[in-house]
């Protein structure tokens, strides 16, 4: 019997948000690959009043809308066997949350 355990790793309040594609790719000697991630790369303000950027994967990802407090909160998952208190097991081991005003998210329906 399989159990999760998360934990709040971190919160910061955010100014904007926005999502788009990673682009990766590996090449060597003639060959090689590229692949494609959504993300939503979100921007925070930092104590001393900079502001920052940082990405969260989409499929890792959970959007709230919410009338205040804007924020993305990130959790770390542990997958633990009831049974034994020694295995862990990394399926989805980081999950997030953002948080953000209502009526931002724009619902698209396209079929072709």
């Amino acid at each position: 019997m399989w159990n999760t355990i998360s934990e709040k790793l971190f919160e910061v309040p955010i100014v904007s948000l926005t999502n788009t594609n990673e682009i990766n790719g590996n090449f060597s000697l003639g060959s090689g690959y590229i692949s494609t991630d959504r993300v939503y790369i979100y921007r925070y303000k930092t104590d001393d009043g900079g502001i920052k950027e940082n990405h969260t994967y989409t499929p890792w990802t959970t959007i709230y809308e919410t009338d205040s407090n804007f924020r993305v909160e990130s959790y770390e998952n542990l997958l633990k066997c009831k049974y034994t208190f020694t295995t862990e097991h990394d399926k989805q081991r980081y999950s997030y949350k953002i948080y953000v005003p209502k009526n931002t998210v724009i619902q698209e329906f396209s079929v072709k």
